[in-house]
């Protein structure tokens, strides 16, 4: 960046970053706080150990988190992820056992469901034929006597046809 930037002086000492990380611009603050101070011997142990942190800082997000930390958060994902496989391979067979009895339940409620409507379907036929039978039984009977009342005219007609004559009280 241009000098000027700082708002000391046009001629600071410090190296401003190009982000304009507002942490890295107090903490400049402080140091030059410090340094303007620093006639005091415990000014400059804290001075010291501030550009301490701003280098390991520095360090840390240019390499990226310590060797140390990731070795670390590595075995405890391992341990997570082997520990997570466990307990599925527990639960697998427990789901098995739990599915092949919900899978046979659901299979013999379905088997009965058939049977039941099959019964019912049987069952409605059946009153069905036997409603027919009966209004067929209805119609035959209706029927039977305008058939022999209808032969007896017949009978009746054809007599002097074939030279037969009718008296009275002959029954016809």
């Amino acid at each position: 960046f241009l000098g000027g930037k700082c708002k000391y002086s046009s001629t600071c000492k410090f190296k401003h970053s190009k982000e304009g990380d507002s942490t890295e611009a107090m903490r400049q603050v402080i140091a030059y706080k410090l340094l303007y101070y620093s006639d005091q011997p415990n000014v400059k142990n804290l001075t010291e150990s501030l550009l301490q942190d701003q280098k390991r800082q520095r360090t840390e997000s240019s390499y990226g988190p310590s060797r140390e930390r990731r070795a670390k958060t590595i075995d405890k994902q391992r341990r997570e992820a082997q520990n997570n496989l466990q307990e599925e391979r527990l639960m697998i067979p427990e789901n098995r056992n739990v599915n092949a009895q919900e899978n046979l339940q659901q299979q013999a409620d379905m088997e009965r469901q058939n049977r039941e409507a099959q019964e019912k379907a049987q069952e409605e036929r059946r009153r069905q034929i036997d409603n027919e039978r009966r209004q067929a039984r209805l119609r035959l009977e209706r029927m039977k006597p305008r058939v022999l009342t209808s032969n007896v005219d017949q009978l009746r007609e054809a007599l002097p046809h074939i030279g037969i004559e009718r008296k009275e009280g002959d029954g016809f």
